[in-house]
């Protein structure tokens, strides 16, 4: 395991940090703490690490209620000890795949315009296997356009059932290309080997309200509970529910949840 953690180590230094001049720290770290309670605990924490020295710089409380640790202690390298040795291995080509994809294959201007995802599995403070949506946005850049602060988010969705992938995702947040369930195998970004879509043609697949309810099925929320609480009707939901099948091509809710969330819509 401790091999798998210094090449993940290295995977990030030598992409981020050797690019770095100098430290400066995160200056929102307000911002972060009311951001801190939209986050459910025991299902999601979020975390802003500094690429100059892979420092974190601020971490969401909920970690504290899902591995039994203080927020003061944690460290990148505690969090990747987390992770059986089995997922390391995978978890370093994803990292090799999202440094390769922000720091080369895009332009400077690109690079905060993008949010990667992809799975793991981690193990919390109860010793129970928990299968993550790991997203990474880039906060800040250096004076030559490289990621200086990311903002990483990940949450529990074990309860939908998705299938654990050796893919990784990048997402678009302007309208430009993104590049879906791209194979990690080699370590390096290839677009040959991703299905590429436009970001504006899927977002205009689903209306507002569509989304609006997508976020709550993603949350566990049953059709009363989601009625009751967008003051609709049980029916109306159940007819966006089936339109929204049709439109994504989805045979159930959970696979319409799951693909909405592996496609970044929510």
């Amino acid at each position: 395991m401790v091999d798998h953690i210094s090449d993940i180590e290295y995977v990030l230094k030598s992409g981020y940090s050797d690019r770095i001049a100098e430290f400066l720290p995160f200056s929102e770290k307000p911002l972060l703490a009311k951001m801190a309670d939209l986050f459910t605990p025991n299902s999601a924490y979020f975390y802003v690490v500094n690429l100059y020295d892979l420092r974190i710089e601020f971490i969401s409380p909920a970690v504290t209620s899902l591995f039994n640790v203080s927020t003061k202690d944690i460290t990148l390298k505690k969090l990747l000890e987390l992770h059986s040795e089995e997922d390391l291995e995978i978890l370093k080509l994803k990292e090799a795949v999202k440094q390769d994809f922000l720091c080369n294959f895009l332009q400077p201007s690109q690079r905060l315009h993008y949010k990667a995802i992809y799975t793991f599995q981690i193990i919390d403070g109860n010793n129970n296997l928990r299968l993550m949506l790991h997203t990474t946005s880039g906060l800040t850049l250096n004076e030559d356009g490289f990621i200086r602060h990311a903002f990483i988010s990940n949450s529990d969705i074990g309860h939908l059932h998705p299938i654990h992938k050796n893919t990784i995702s990048f997402i678009s947040l302007t309208g430009e290309p993104s590049y879906l369930n791209v194979d990690v195998s080699s370590g390096k970004f290839d677009p040959r080997l991703s299905r590429e879509r436009k970001q504006e043609n899927t977002t205009a697949m689903l209306s507002k309200r569509e989304k609006e309810i997508i976020k709550l099925l993603a949350k566990g929320l049953k059709a009363e509970e989601i009625a009751n609480q967008l003051n609709l009707s049980y029916n109306t939901i159940r007819t966006h529910r089936y339109n929204m099948l049709n439109k994504t091509g989805s045979s159930n809710t959970t696979e319409l949840v799951v693909k909405c969330l592996m496609d970044g819509l929510i």
